[in-house]
C-alpha cells in the first residue's frame, strides 16, 4: 500500500544506464565527469550500429542493410513496415474475437504459407480435430482461405490436396468488417445506456436542478457517475478501433507517399 502523501520518486536505478541523460533545473544536460562512465561518440556509434545489425536480421524486414562498406548503411523499408503494422492489427482482432490459439494458427500460416492441416497441427502443437475446427472458424470469418491441388487430371474432389493459406486482400477486408462492426456496436451500446437513463438525464437538464444540484439524490448522482464511466470506456474503445482503421485502411503499403520514402 502506498499512501497518498508518499513522495513520487524514481524507483528504478538509472545511474548506470548508458543511455540515461540527467538534466538540471534549466533543462541543460548534466555531464558527470567524475564517474568515468560517459560514452564517447565512437562508442555510441558502435552500439547503435550493433543494434541496427540485430534489428535488420528480424524476420519483419523493416530495416534493410544496403551497403556493407565500413560499418554499413541501413534504410527503413516503409512498405514492409506498413504491412507489418497491418498484420499486427489483424492479429489483435483475431485474438480478441477468437482467442490466442486462433491467432497462433494465423501467424503460422502467414509465416509458412500454403500448408496442409496436418502440418499446421504439428506446427501449432494441436490435435488434428481442434486444429481443423479452428481453421474453419478463421475461414468462415474470411481471415484464411484454401487452395485446391489436384492429384489427378480429372480433379476429383476426393483426390485433392487442400492447403490453407492467408489471402492478404481478403484478410484486410474481413478486418475492416470487424472494425466497422465494433464501431457500430459501440454506437448501439452508447445509445442503449443513454436511453435507459433518459428520465434521469432529462431531470439534470431542468432549470431548477441546474441551479440547485442538491435536488439530485445520492442514488441519482451515483447513476450519473456510472453512466459517465461507461461512456468514457466506450469512447476509449472507439479511439482504439479508429487507430486500427487508420492502420488497416489509410496506410496503404503501395501508396505513392511510402514509395517516395524508399
Amino acid at each position: 500500500h502506498i499512501s497518498a502523501e508518499a513522495p513520487l520518486i524514481d524507483s528504478i536505478d538509472t545511474s548506470k544506464d548508458m543511455f540515461h541523460q540527467k538534466f538540471d533545473a534549466n533543462g541543460n544536460p548534466i555531464v558527470d565527469t567524475s564517474s568515468g562512465t560517459e560514452l564517447s561518440r565512437e562508442k555510441r556509434s558502435e552500439i547503435i550500429f550493433a543494434l541496427l545489425e540485430v534489428i535488420h536480421t528480424d524476420s519483419s524486414g523493416i530495416i534493410i542493410k544496403v551497403d556493407d562498406r565500413g560499418t554499413g548503411q541501413y534504410r527503413v523499408n516503409f512498405e514492409r513496415a506498413a504491412i507489418t503494422l497491418r498484420e499486427r492489427c489483424v492479429d489483435a482482432l483475431v485474438h480478441e474475437k477468437f482467442g490466442s490459439v486462433h491467432a497462433r494458427l494465423l501467424r503460422v500460416l502467414r509465416d509458412k504459407q500454403k500448408l496442409d492441416e496436418k502440418v499446421v497441427a504439428q506446427a501449432t502443437m494441436l490435435p488434428i480435430g481442434p486444429c481443423r475446427a479452428r481453421l474453419h472458424d478463421l475461414a468462415l470469418a474470411g481471415i484464411i482461405d484454401t487452395i485446391e491441388i489436384p492429384r489427378s487430371a480429372d480433379r476429383n474432389p476426393s483426390r485433392m490436396f487442400y492447403l490453407w493459406y492467408v489471402n492478404a486482400d481478403k484478410q484486410m477486408r474481413s478486418a475492416l468488417r470487424f472494425v466497422y462492426q465494433g464501431m457500430s456496436n459501440i454506437i448501439e451500446r452508447n445509445t442503449k445506456e443513454v436511453s435507459a437513463r433518459a428520465l434521469l438525464i432529462a431531470k439534470t437538464k431542468r432549470e431548477d436542478v441546474i441551479l440547485d444540484p442538491s435536488l439530485l439524490t445520492d442514488g441519482e448522482r451515483k447513476e450519473l457517475n456510472n453512466l459517465a464511466r461507461i461512456k468514457q470506456k466506450l469512447a476509449i474503445a472507439n479511439v482504439r478501433l479508429d487507430s486500427m482503421l487508420l492502420v488497416i485502411y489509410d496506410i496503404d503499403p503501395q501508396s505513392a507517399e511510402l514509395q517516395l520514402l524508399q
